[in-house]
Order: C-alpha cells, then structure tokens, then sequence
C-alpha cells in the first residue's frame, strides 16, 4: 500500500479517496469486504451538538484559573424511517449540506464505530452528485467486535 493510499485526509484536489476507490471496486465486484480497512482507517467529519457546560464559569470546580474542561458534545444523530443515522462526510466542505450548525469534530473511521451508540447506523455523505453508502446499526456492531477482537468476527 502506498502512503497516498493509506493516507486518509480528504482528497478535495487529489482524487479518489481511500475509501472512494474501496466503494467503487465494492460496488463493481460485490465483495465490500476491502471497504472495511478503508473506512476503519478514514477520516470523517462528524457533525455534533456542543452540549451546555455545568458547572461554574470556568469548570466543575469554579477555581477560576484558565483550565476549564473542553466542551461535551454529542453526534448529531438523525431520525430515519426506520432507524437512527449518523450522516458523516469526508469533506468539511460538504457538511452544510446536512448539518447546517456546521459543528463538527474530526475522527477516524474506527474511532466512530467504538463510539457509536449500536443502535445507530451510518450514513456517509459522498458530496451533492454522489451515491450515499450506509453502514446498518447491526454491521456497525460487527465492526466493534473486529475492531475488539479481529478474529473473532469479519464484516
């Protein structure tokens, strides 16, 4: 694997991410199997609501130096039809598009997955013109338990 490909910042300017190409070759083969390291291994944008702080003026303990905690936030998740979603992006550009707060914080693909309430399943925004590729609340609790224990289970 080259660095370009293991990179996974945003390719605005440089192409076909990681996980771009992954989903392409899915969708032409039928085997998401190579989605997974890609996705695992992304970078996302994830849209969150900063949640009010309690406390004093500068933290729990009010000691009123500088040191207060950073702010609690939570995903920003959305009611489907049938189920909860996280929409994420790979592109900060993109997140107006379903999150116009504009909230977000930056975290890996895997990162997410051990986050993630199992209820929840995934959306992920591939810009305006492009397909959505969803992740299930049950796939998402399969890839916590690859992620816990590699062998244990594959996607």
């Amino acid at each position: 694997m080259s660095d370009e490909a293991a990179t996974s910042e945003p390719r605005s300017d440089r192409g076909p991410s990681w996980l771009e190409q992954a989903l392409h070759v899915a969708r032409t083969t039928n085997d998401y199997t190579p989605v997974w390291p890609a996705f695992v291994n992304t970078t996302f944008v994830v849209p969150v609501v900063v949640d009010e702080p309690t406390g004093g003026a500068h933290g729990p303990d009010d000691r009123g130096d500088d040191s207060s905690p950073s702010p609690a936030f939570h995903f920003a998740v959305r009611s489907s039809a049938d189920r909860p979603v996280l929409v994420i992006t790979e592109q900060e550009a993109d997140l107006a598009a379903f999150h116009p707060d504009g909230t977000a914080v930056s975290l890996a693909g895997g990162q997410l997955i051990e986050a993630l309430h199992p209820d929840v399943g995934i959306i992920v925004h591939r810009g305006p013109d492009a397909d959505v590729f969803g992740i299930r609340p049950d796939l998402v609790q399969r890839l916590r338990v690859s992620l816990d224990d590699p062998g244990a289970v594959g996607p």
